[in-house]
């Protein structure tokens, strides 16, 4: 939690002020001002959590070789490379393809439907120091337990929030955003469905970063990588932002469901919301 919150809750709640504040003082702001606000905010929790690093390096006993550390690291590195991968590599690949236009409404579609797993997010960050303990235990039935726990009921307060975004997409992006990007409603539908494939696959990357199976993750996050790029570069030219949504959508479920399978074999859980 002390690791977290400066760039969970300190840089938007920063941003959001100096923003507001700009609003009311001048009326408005310019891009060259949200990108400067922008990136001040992200920049300050990394010096807060520079200055946590060195209190808890006084505080911490003899450390493990450097060479050890840097390999406990690597598949994190790697992991969160592929997240950013997979979250932009859709909208540079239609901007490049089909112009600036389809690819600004399909921004908007695509922060819309990542709204779907924001409580799994929430929730993966509650459980992760659990479930490394309850592996380091060998706690295998509390670990199955917490797992399923977690998945049935993130799903289940996932689903109604969904299906109104499915539903009420047209008139949610006419409402925030204006007609012009009423377009964006399907590429939302799309990618909201396969965002409860995510969720209903249950708590699985943190299952595996936290049991010393972070490796197996990265595998089934590049896996989906390298799939979410083919089938972009397939389909947008035919289908514009539908057909990159279609990609999108496509491989970050089957990357989700990798994981499960990596999951079921090398745990032995069963961590998805239907108990499987």
């Amino acid at each position: 939690a002390r690791s977290q919150w400066p760039q969970l809750l300190l840089s938007p709640v920063l941003a959001l002020l100096t923003v507001s504040a700009l609003w009311i003082w001048i009326g408005g702001f310019t891009v060259a001002q949200l990108m400067f606000v922008t990136v001040a905010a992200a920049s300050l929790p990394i010096l807060v959590n520079a200055a946590q690093l060195r209190v808890a390096a006084r505080k911490a006993g003899p450390s493990q070789p450097i060479q050890a550390l840097l390999r406990a690291a690597l598949p994190f590195m790697w992991l969160n490379a592929m997240y950013l991968i997979n979250s932009r590599v859709d909208v540079i690949m239609l901007g490049s393809l089909r112009g600036a236009r389809e690819a600004g409404i399909y921004a908007v579609a695509v922060r819309a439907a990542e709204l779907v797993p924001y409580l799994m997010v929430v929730a993966n960050l509650t459980i992760a120091p659990k479930v490394s303990r309850l592996h380091q235990e060998g706690n295998r039935e509390q670990l199955q337990r917490l797992a399923t726990a977690t998945a049935i009921r993130v799903f289940l307060v996932t689903l109604p929030f969904a299906l109104a975004l499915i539903v009420g997409a047209r008139l949610l992006l006419d409402l925030f955003y204006g007609t012009a990007f009423v377009e964006g409603a399907v590429v939302i539908r799309i990618l909201a469905v396969s965002q409860l494939v995510v969720v209903g696959a249950g708590p699985v990357g943190v299952l595996l970063n936290m049991t010393k199976h972070a490796s197996l993750s990265a595998k089934a996050l590049s896996a989906g990588a390298v799939l979410n790029i083919v089938l972009n570069a397939a389909l947008i030219p035919f289908f514009g932002m539908i057909g990159s949504a279609i990609a999108t959508g496509i491989s970050t479920a089957m990357s989700y469901l990798l994981s499960w399978y990596m999951v079921r074999r090398h745990l032995s859980l069963r961590p998805s919301f239907l108990g499987v």
